[in-house]
């Protein structure tokens, strides 16, 4: 693993199962439910973009009498060799990321928390899909939130594939082309976020991090990209396994195709069509996500907030 996704790894590592006293939260009480929350980034790897929704679920989780503890898991690079294989790919990088969670659960100081959850954004929907059936016991529910589960638009079958081009390429035109891609890519990324969100970006992408990031949409456009509108293998993780699986969408999104979200059951769906695919970059959407997020998990959690709980928030937002 370069070390670059070491030192984020560790970042992200330190500020996890902090208790109430220490960040100036409220303090739990007996009827307080402890939520522990698994997010699954997209690709890119560009972690520091959602520290200020995770900061968010756990703030206002605890007002709202969760005690919500956050990993955003970190994963690995793709080693070259696992290109000519895309499913073992992404069965590598879930491997992985099981060991992350397992690790976490046998470090931990606090009490066991009584509900656990999945969440997944873009790509990291599918990653949490695919790690469903291995977790022990299994997450009561899985959110996905804008997710890449299936054959998306022609805007991202050309994102994917101008992503794979750049991958195959640069090592035939050498690294001073590669630098220029990183920082072509570094432009686009501020380009896009919000003033808030560019300072958590750092100094600029590694050409190191770039080609995982390439690796991962190279092995996205040969596995999930030929996935048709059957939507087995969306389904077959959450509720087979007793999961259930809360869907978050947004009409147009070239990611999440119409058949997508139209074969999800209302109850379990959620239309943010106002918020773009790329809401980690607007630290405005982080806020809208997490109250969403979070009257999910008043439903799961609670026992009886049913649907109207998600049809409030649809008419809130």
């Amino acid at each position: 693993m370069p070390q670059k996704q070491q030192e984020q790894r560790k970042e992200h590592d330190q500020h996890l199962d902090h208790p109430a006293a220490d960040t100036g939260e409220p303090k739990p009480t007996a009827q307080d439910h402890s939520v522990q929350i698994y997010f699954f980034s997209g690709n890119p790897y560009v972690y520091a973009l959602y520290d200020n929704l995770l900061s968010l679920l756990r703030v206002r989780g605890h007002a709202k009498g969760y005690r919500i503890s956050t990993l955003l898991v970190i994963y690995p690079s793709l080693p070259d060799s696992l290109l000519a294989d895309p499913q073992a790919a992404f069965a590598y990088i879930a491997k992985d990321v099981h060991q992350q969670i397992w690790a976490h659960e046998r470090a931990r100081h606090s009490p066991s928390p009584t509900h656990t959850l999945l969440v997944g954004h873009s790509f990291g929907a599918y990653i949490a899909n695919l790690l469903l059936p291995h977790l022990t016991p299994v997450p009561i529910a899985s959110i996905y939130l804008f997710p890449f589960l299936s054959e998306p638009s022609w805007r991202g079958k050309l994102q994917l594939a101008l992503a794979d081009q750049a991958y195959r390429r640069t090592p035939l035109l050498g690294s001073a082309l590669h630098g220029v891609t990183s920082r072509l890519f570094d432009w686009v990324l501020r380009f896009i976020s919000s003033p808030f969100k560019r300072q958590s970006l750092g100094a600029g992408t590694d050409p190191e991090i770039l080609r995982a990031i390439l690796r991962v949409a190279a092995c996205e456009r040969a596995e999930i990209g030929g996935k048709g509108p059957g939507l087995s293998h969306v389904d077959m993780h959450g509720e087979r396994h007793g999961s259930m699986p809360y869907l978050v969408y947004t009409e147009g999104d070239e990611w999440s195709p119409r058949y997508v979200w139209e074969a999800w059951p209302e109850e379990r769906r959620v239309d943010m069509s106002h918020v773009p695919h790329a809401f980690p970059c607007h630290e405005a959407h982080d806020e809208e996500v997490c109250e969403t997020v979070l009257q999910i998990v008043g439903k799961v959690v609670g026992g009886h907030a049913g649907k109207e709980a998600l049809t409030d928030t649809r008419a809130r937002l």
